[in-house]
């Protein structure tokens, strides 16, 4: 085997377990049940509101973790990874060594190029990722372009998967701005890749996602976001009573 196609495998490999890390992240969180809360739960009084976040402690189902954990996306759920074979496989794997600024355009172009095809993106998202020191802002933009537009739930897993290994105020930004995703599975884990990430000014943003978010893995997942926000207002105050205290 030639050096090219030992350093292909080696890369083909490295996107597969990057996809695995993501599906290992949404298996972390509950068995989903989109049901209402369990009888004879009782909802908390106003007096037990967490002062931070305005909102009071969730449910059990919501605040702790699961007995049984399941499984993951299943292979239904992801859908299937066309375009392996695809010459573009190739063009995207020789631009994650490049070192102009502009590969990243081609490498959103080759990925939104017809036919769309699932592991095209998939890889493009993983170029991306290699060019976090070239140009990381069209990195970024590139992985949230991918986000929002993806019509293929394992290339959005993988755009979170590089959106929180970029990181930066923009990458956090591009991820609670898509917490509306349509499938729950990258809805959380946006929420799981947002946990520290976040800062103060994240509280409405996240508060508006947990409280109209009807699947509990998710909704568990944003619950460690917010408690995650309210240490970071915590901190706020005490320095702005320092602050004050000095003055």
């Amino acid at each position: 085997m030639s050096v090219a196609e030992l350093e292909r495998w080696k890369r083909v490999a490295r996107s597969a377990a990057g996809l695995l890390v993501c599906c290992a992240l949404v298996a972390a969180g509950c068995s989903r049940d989109e049901g209402t809360s369990q009888p004879g739960a009782t909802a908390s009084s106003e007096s037990e509101t967490i002062p931070e976040i305005g909102l009071p402690p969730p449910p059990e189902e919501y605040s702790q973790a699961p007995a049984t954990p399941d499984t993951g996306p299943t292979e239904k759920e992801l859908g299937p990874l066309e375009g392996q074979d695809d010459p573009r496989m190739d063009q995207l794997f020789d631009l994650s060594s490049s070192k102009d600024p502009k590969a990243v355009d081609q490498v959103v172009a080759l990925a939104f190029a017809e036919p769309v095809l699932s592991a095209v993106q998939v890889e493009a998202a993983s170029t991306l990722e290699d060019l976090k020191k070239v140009n990381l802002e069209g990195a970024v933009e590139g992985c949230g372009r991918l986000l929002r537009e993806s019509p293929f739930v394992r290339a959005r897993l993988r755009a979170v998967e590089a959106l929180e290994y970029l990181g930066g105020r923009r990458a956090t930004e591009l991820l609670l701005a898509d917490l509306s995703d349509p499938d729950p599975n990258v809805r959380q884990a946006e929420a799981e890749a947002l946990e520290y990430m976040v800062g103060a000014q994240d509280l409405t943003p996240v508060k508006k996602a947990y409280l109209g978010e009807p699947d509990r893995a998710v909704k568990r997942a944003l619950w460690e976001v917010l408690q995650n926000i309210a240490i970071e207002v915590r901190k706020q105050e005490q320095l702005a009573a320092k602050s004050g205290k000095r003055a």
